[in-house]
């Protein structure tokens, strides 16, 4: 799925050795760059527009970079993965700025009229810039002998390279902590389950789906972008793992959130599992038993209430105690939709908005519901017993 890693090594050289440069220059370099190349006032004027053009650019870019920088190692996946390793995806954030840098080196190079040779490597600026050069002259007189246009060159110049400084460090910052956490199974581990935890809600919505029209599945089960490994590279990786933790190091930052999908749809049609258990598994968790225990209430749900309900419907305060004894993972609106789909008895099931009010009730008078959830879990543990005495 990675690109060569050589070329993002490279990419991560090339940081380091624009960084080097900047942790090396000075004012004396500058200037003995500007009287080796005999600049004017209107070449260092020009070159002072190109430089603060140069950082109009990079403070743009920055602002993505930092931002970029605080979500991108708590996602497992990435976009464009398929183009990009993270060394290049993250220096693509300043391309702007290091591109500057190189310009700027190359105004400085000292021209050559020899013409390479056909075999030979084509010469980098920065190891062949005046301002760049290790070996320089430095001016006694100081910048007070120059020009004021020097002066604005060099502060435009410090402003620049203080930019570019905080864009590599936060750069490397992002791809050493990228490290750090593939490093990490224990993490990586979370990141892809955090990932396929996204996909939840569209689960439900497939199952749903597949549920009502059985036919679809079939029809699913056939699309080769879903079910062939072939196509699909990643469940085929996905299929050979020899556990969740190693596939998650290796394909951390290395597959995009439709590959994610993929593998989450392809569960769903490999499971055999029927629609109402998926489902199930997907609102409250791997708990097989337990999930076998909420069916069955659910089933039975009128045993727990009184012969009659206001308005007819099932009190709120019963459906709440009933969802923290379950405690879903997915929170309350996947929890009430699972259970007003499959609740079938006498009463009208509530909504939303009742669920929530009867939240809220508990938070202003907790004593009140501590007797009701105990009342209510008394009747639902003696129908638990009824059930398995009946195996």
């Amino acid at each position: 799925m990675k690109i060569s890693s050589k070329i993002g090594n490279d990419h991560i050289e090339q940081m380091n050795l624009i960084l080097a440069f900047i942790t090396n220059f000075d004012i004396h370099h500058l200037l003995f760059a500007i009287s080796a190349h005999r600049f004017d006032e209107d070449d260092i004027q020009g070159i002072t527009n190109d430089i603060n053009y140069y950082n109009n650019n990079l403070n743009k870019q920055k602002n993505y970079l930092f931002k970029f920088g605080k979500t991108f190692n708590k996602e497992f996946t990435t976009d464009d993965n398929k183009c990009f390793d993270s060394s290049i995806k993250v220096s693509r954030k300043m391309r702007s700025g290091t591109a500057g840098v190189k310009k700027v080196l190359k105004r400085f190079v000292k021209v050559s009229r020899r013409p390479l040779g056909s075999d030979m490597p084509q010469p980098q600026a920065i190891n062949h810039s005046y301002i760049s050069s290790p070996h320089y002259i430095v001016d006694v007189f100081g910048l007070d002998s120059y020009p004021q246009c020097v002066k604005e060159l060099f502060q435009a110049m410090l402003d620049f390279y203080e930019n570019i400084d905080e864009c590599i460090h936060e750069s490397k910052r992002i791809l050493e902590e990228e490290k750090h956490i593939r490093d990490d199974r224990k993490k990586c581990l979370e990141l892809l389950v955090n990932a396929f935890d996204k996909y939840k809600k569209q689960q439900i919505v497939f199952i749903e789906a597949i549920e009502q029209n059985p036919q679809l599945k079939e029809v699913a089960c056939q699309d080769a972008s879903l079910t062939s490994e072939k196509e699909n590279p990643l469940l085929k990786a996905w299929h050979n793992k020899k556990d969740e933790g190693s596939f998650a190091q290796y394909f951390l930052h290395n597959c995009n959130p439709k590959d994610v999908m993929k593998i989450t749809i392809a569960n769903i049609l490999e499971s055999g599992l029927p629609p109402r258990r998926q489902k199930a598994l997907l609102v409250f968790g791997n708990q097989k038993e337990r999930i076998s225990d909420i069916d069955y209430i659910i089933d039975n749900f009128d045993e727990l209430l009184p012969e009659k309900c206001k308005g007819n419907q099932i009190p709120a305060m019963n459906i709440l105690c009933f969802m923290e004894w379950c405690q879903p993972t997915k929170g309350i609106d996947s929890f009430l939709n699972y259970f007003n789909k499959y609740y079938k008895g006498k009463f009208l099931p509530i909504k939303r908005s009742a669920l929530y009010g009867a939240h809220a009730t508990k938070t202003r008078k907790p004593s009140k519901y501590v007797q009701k959830e105990k009342d209510f879990l008394k009747k639902l543990h003696e129908l638990l017993e009824k059930r398995h005495s009946q195996k």
